[in-house]
């Protein structure tokens, strides 16, 4: 249960950091694709500045290290249902 609540939260730290970013970027973005796809790029050139930047910036740390967290909580948990009693067994 814990892991999906770390999860739920690294989620919306995640979106919430990228939403505020993305909210004060002033730049600009461009990107082409070709065949083959190594002449493919993508291009991002800009800033985001403010208190919005900074909380974003938070935020994505916030939600990578819940992530993290989450990861580490599921790995280390082990499977938490228990086993089945063994089937009882019939007399020859």
């Amino acid at each position: 249960m814990r892991v999906k609540i770390f999860l739920l939260f690294s989620g919306l730290f995640l979106f919430l950091g990228l939403a505020c970013l993305i909210t004060k970027w002033q730049g600009t973005a461009s990107a082409s694709l070709a065949l083959p796809l190594s002449g493919s790029s993508v291009q991002l050139s800009g800033a985001a500045s403010g208190g919005w930047a900074v909380l974003g910036l938070l935020g994505l740390v916030l939600g990578l290290l819940m992530l993290l967290l989450a990861l580490l909580t599921a790995l280390l948990s082990g499977s938490s249902r228990k086993a089945a009693p063994p089937a009882p067994s019939i007399p020859e």
